[in-house]
């Protein structure tokens, strides 16, 4: 539920730079004017979309534990009149160390962050929704609904490994990450995904073996955990360097998907496509000399 503000909140709000703005479209805008439930959904929209879209391209800069954790909305009534509210996101962005470590970002990284946003993420987060109608926000559609795309429920795992400072669960939902991404079958998982990930963000052989060996050692930590086994003494010694090699290698995947938009298509496409896609990776073109 949304919150009052009072006097004082009012003027800093209103008095100060805030990190984040986002202005109301002018159709939603009508939707919203005295309609306190339009105006809370509203609020919800922002901080549980836009703000976390713009929270995930600055991690596709780098990692961080960047948040965003309460936001204010100040709307139009009846009359001429306007009133406003404040809500907050219930979770928090930690490191692949699972802390709230500080980050500096340069102006050229904050930029970069914005291009993500702008030219991909909101734009994938925002896929379907008509904002005449509150009832078609992405933040009331379950992952698995046929309008979301396979990368923004490989985004929305990302958001939940982000978010815990288990490393054990953090390295286990990004490797759910890489399976929604990189895989449409359960045969042979832990080997196809290590090898996918590996052609696709290996340059050399050198460097696709110690992918391929690092993907492997993040599988079986995450099959123990989504088990419900322990982990070993050697395993939690290897916690902390897999979840930061996992990071990486996650924000390097999107990146790519991003900036190369024939390599997205064919991870948004049929299990044929991709099945394709890796054998020539692997195997070279059809027809392709050796």
């Amino acid at each position: 539920m949304m919150a009052p503000i009072g006097s004082l909140e009012y003027r800093a709000l209103i008095d100060n730079h805030q990190a984040i703005y986002w202005k109301l479209p002018e159709d939603y805008a009508e939707v919203v004017r005295g309609n306190q439930f339009a105006a809370e959904e509203t609020l919800r929209l922002f901080l549980g979309l836009f703000c976390r879209a713009i929270l995930h391209a600055l991690w596709l800069v780098k990692d961080n534990a960047v948040n965003c954790d309460t936001g204010f909305l100040w709307y139009p009534r009846p009359l001429g009149q306007t009133d406003h509210a404040s809500n907050y996101l219930p979770s928090l962005n930690r490191t692949h160390k699972g802390e709230l470590d500080v980050t500096a970002f340069s102006e050229l990284e904050i930029k970069l962050a914005r291009t993500y946003f702008e030219e991909h993420v909101i734009d994938m987060m925002t896929s379907g929704w008509d904002p005449t109608r509150p009832e078609t926000a992405p933040v009331k559609r379950p992952i698995s609904h046929k309008s979301v795309p396979r990368l923004a429920r490989a985004q929305s795992f990302a958001f939940s490994a982000r978010e815990t400072d288990d490393l054990g669960k953090k390295i286990s939902l990004y490797m759910t990450c890489m399976e929604v991404i990189f895989s449409r079958d359960s045969s042979e998982l832990a080997h196809k995904l290590s090898e996918r990930v590996a052609l696709f963000v290996g340059q050399d052989g050198g460097s696709k073996r110690e992918v391929f060996r690092l993907m492997k050692r993040a599988y079986g930590i995450r099959s123990k955990v989504l088990h419900g086994d322990h982990l070993s003494a050697s395993d939690e010694r290897e916690l902390a360097f897999v979840s930061e090699k996992a990071d990486a290698l996650l924000r390097q995947i999107f990146r790519r998907l991003f900036d190369d938009p024939s390599v997205r298509i064919v991870h948004e496409g049929s299990r044929e496509d991709l099945d394709e896609y890796f054998a020539s990776l692997m195997f070279g073109s059809p027809g392709s000399d050796d």
